[in-house]
């Protein structure tokens, strides 16, 4: 538990730099930092009606696991981009399942 915890820990900060420039640009341009994937990718049809994930600022996309016990989740890759995986860095083609 406590290896788990420090692993997150040393995420957030890593992360602190990309999420003060995302406020920042939210707060010049007003766009939205947590925004639903049609807002960058209108020409997929299918993250329409995607309730489930959310970009995270432009470089994130974000597929919370919201049922107790659930180990694995079925995540849609919008066409148009290639994806990376956060933490094995694996290259994956957008317009599928990652």
């Amino acid at each position: 538990m406590i290896q788990s915890k420090a692993r997150y820990d040393r995420l957030r900060y890593r992360l602190i730099p990309y999420i003060y420039s995302q406020a920042k640009s939210t707060y010049d341009t007003g766009a939205l930092f947590m925004r639903p994937l049609w807002m960058d990718f209108p020409n997929d049809p299918k993250v329409a009606n995607l309730g489930t994930q959310y970009l995270f600022g432009p470089a994130f996309l974000v597929a919370p696991v919201t049922e107790q016990g659930q180990t694995e989740k079925d995540v849609y890759l919008p066409a148009g981009s290639d994806w990376y995986n956060f933490w094995t860095y694996e290259k994956l083609a957008g317009g599928g399942a990652g």
